[in-house]
C-alpha cells in the first residue's frame, strides 16, 4: 500500500462514516471509526518499515544518512540537511516523526535525526493550537498576537503633535513629537496532561487532535485570564491589573440604563480608538443589564451567532475573566502579547510509572502588556 491508496481508502472510510451519521447509524459509524483508526496504524508502521529498510540500505553503502538527503515518501527524496527550519517544520516526516517520538514509539535513526535537529512544534500543529485557542478565548483574536522569538521593544507614541496649517512660501515649525518603548520579556506558561497508555496506540493524527485539544484549552485559559486580570510579576500585565487603567466611571447600580452604554462609548477618547474597540464583560453583566437595556430601546443589538455579537456598531466579547459588574470598553488592538518562544511539547513516563501512564508537559515563554492604556475604559457598577 502506497501513500496514495492509503489515502484513497481513508477518505472512503470517512464519507461513509459520515453518510451513516447522517443517517442517525451511529454505532455503525463508530464501528468505521474504528477501522479508520486501524488503517491509520496500518500506515504508520509501513512507513516505519520502509524508513528502517532505507536505513540499513543506508549503512550497507557507508553513507551518513544524517547529513545527506532522506527518502521518507515513497518515491519522493528531500533534502532535510539543507532545508531551513522554518521550511523543516512543515513537512508531513517531520511531524510524523515528532509525535511518534512524543508517543513513544519506534522511530528510525532518520527521523530521530529531524527531531532532535529541531525539537521544535510542527507548523500545522502550532497553526492548529493557535486557532483552537482563539475559539475558547475570542480576545486573544482581538489583541496584537505576535510570535517573535525574543524579548522586543514596542515603539508607541507618547507626545505627538498634531498637523498643522503652513502658509505658502512659509517654514513649518518642528513640533516636539516623543516616542516611547513598551518592553515584552518571556515568562513560562506552562500546563502539564497525564494520560493511560493508550497514547502510545494512538494514530498519529488521533493523537494530534487529543493533545492539540488538551493543551489548545488550559493554555487559553491562562492566556486570557493573564489578559485581563495579569499582575505584571512573571506574567503578563493585564487590563485591570492596578493602576493600569485611569480612565474609569460607573453605570447605575439598579441595572445599565441605555444612557449609560453610550456614555461609555462616548468617554473613549476619540483618537482613533473607537474604529475596531470592543466591549469586554463578563456574561452575566451582559445578559442582565445590556441586553435589557438595548431591549428597551428595541435597537442596538446585532446578533450574527451565538458567539459573534454586535452591540451599537462594537463587536461584544464575551470574557467571565472579567470581574463581576465590569465593562472594559477600548480597542484591544492596543494590548499586545508575543510568543517569545512557541509551544514546546515533552513526554515523562516516570512521574505516571506506578499508573503505566505518560505525562506531557506543554511550555510557552510569553508576555504581554497594554501598549496604549488610553485606549481603554473600564466602568463598574456605582455602589449607590
Amino acid at each position: 500500500m502506497n501513500r496514495k491508496k492509503y489515502l484513497e481508502m481513508r477518505n472512503k472510510l470517512l464519507a461513509e462514516a459520515e453518510a451513516l451519521v447522517e443517517e442517525g447509524k451511529f454505532e455503525d459509524s463508530k464501528a468505521k471509526e474504528e477501522e479508520i483508526k486501524v488503517l491509520d496504524e496500518k500506515w504508520d508502521n509501513i512507513k516505519t518499515a520502509k524508513a528502517n529498510l532505507n536505513a540499513l540500505k543506508d549503512v550497507e553503502v557507508g553513507r551518513d544518512i544524517e547529513n545527506e538527503s532522506l527518502n521518507l515518501k515513497d518515491g519522493e527524496v528531500v533534502d532535510f540537511q539543507n532545508m531551513s527550519e522554518e521550511d523543516l517544520l512543515k513537512t508531513e516526516e517531520y511531524k510524523n516523526a515528532f509525535f511518534k517520538k512524543l508517543q513513544g514509539k519506534s522511530i528510525t535513526e532518520q527521523e530521530n535525526a529531524l527531531v532532535t535537529a529541531s525539537g521544535a512544534i510542527p507548523t500545522e500543529t502550532m497553526n492548529k493550537i493557535v486557532e483552537k485557542m482563539e475559539y475558547i478565548a475570542p480576545i486573544l483574536a482581538k489583541i496584537d498576537l505576535s510570535f517573535i522569538p525574543s524579548n522586543i521593544s514596542i515603539p508607541v507614541e507618547d507626545t505627538v503633535n498634531d498637523a498643522s496649517w503652513v502658509a505658502m512660501g512659509t517654514a513649518s515649525t518642528d513640533s516636539a513629537d516623543e516616542l516611547d518603548t513598551v518592553d515584552l520579556a518571556a515568562y513560562k506558561l506552562i500546563k502539564t496532561v497525564e494520560i493511560g497508555a493508550d497514547s502510545a496506540v494512538m494514530s498519529i493524527p488521533a493523537f494530534e487532535t487529543w493533545i492539540t485539544n488538551k493543551l489548545s484549552k488550559k493554555m487559553a485559559k491562562a492566556l486570557e485570564n493573564a489578559i485581563i486580570n495579569g499582575t505584571g510579576s512573571s506574567q503578563p500585565k493585564g487590563l485591570l491589573a492596578s493602576g493600569v487603567i485611569t480612565n474609569t466611571g460607573t453605570f447605575t447600580m439598579a441595572g445599565m440604563t441605555y444612557a449609560d452604554l453610550l456614555a461609555i462609548i462616548a468617554d473613549l477618547p476619540d483618537h482613533g480608538y473607537r474604529t475596531g474597540a470592543s466591549l469586554v464583560m463578563p456574561s452575566g453583566l451582559f445578559y442582565s443589564d445590556v441586553l435589557p437595556a438595548l431591549t428597551d430601546k428595541g435597537s442596538g443589538l446585532d446578533v450574527q451567532a451565538a458567539s459573534k455579537m454586535n452591540v451599537l456598531g462594537y463587536d461584544v466579547v464575551l470574557c467571565d475573566r472579567v470581574a463581576d459588574d465590569t465593562l472594559i470598553f477600548g480597542n484591544l488592538e492596543n494590548y499586545a502579547m508575543n510568543f517569545a518562544q512557541n509551544v514546546t511539547i515533552e513526554s515523562d513516563k516516570s512521574v505516571g510509572f506506578r499508573k503505566g501512564s505518560t505525562v506531557y508537559r506543554a511550555m510557552a515563554l510569553v508576555d504581554g502588556k497594554p501598549v496604549n492604556t488610553d485606549a481603554f475604559n473600564v466602568y463598574e457598577r456605582a455602589a449607590s
